[in-house]
């Protein structure tokens, strides 16, 4: 049974980016498609919750990118069934700020 918080500084497509890049280069195409064969290959998947679309902000207000997730297994999410999971996102974001 796996739950993963984590920035892992990476989007699984291109409209989980903005302000940056419109068009993915090579290397963000096989970024993307490591990562999201890797989700497969452990079975994880992304646990869509309510919040904000993006998780991370340059400064300069333009660029944005939702790199923060909670990765689950199908284990846990029939342990944890009818939890309430709509804060998670806002908390990734506020647990990699302080750490």
């Amino acid at each position: 049974m796996w739950c993963i918080l984590d920035n892992f500084n990476v989007v699984c497509n291109m409209d989980e980016r903005r302000g940056v890049n419109e068009k993915a280069s090579s290397s963000q195409v096989l970024e993307m498609n490591f990562f999201n064969n890797f989700l497969r290959e452990v079975e994880l998947e992304d646990l869509n919750v309510l919040g904000r679309c993006y998780t991370w902000y340059h400064p300069n207000g333009i660029a944005m990118s939702m790199i923060d997730r909670m990765l689950i297994s199908e284990e846990w999410t029939h342990y944890w069934e009818g939890f309430p999971f709509g804060c998670f996102r806002e908390m990734c974001r506020i647990v990699n700020h302080w750490f």
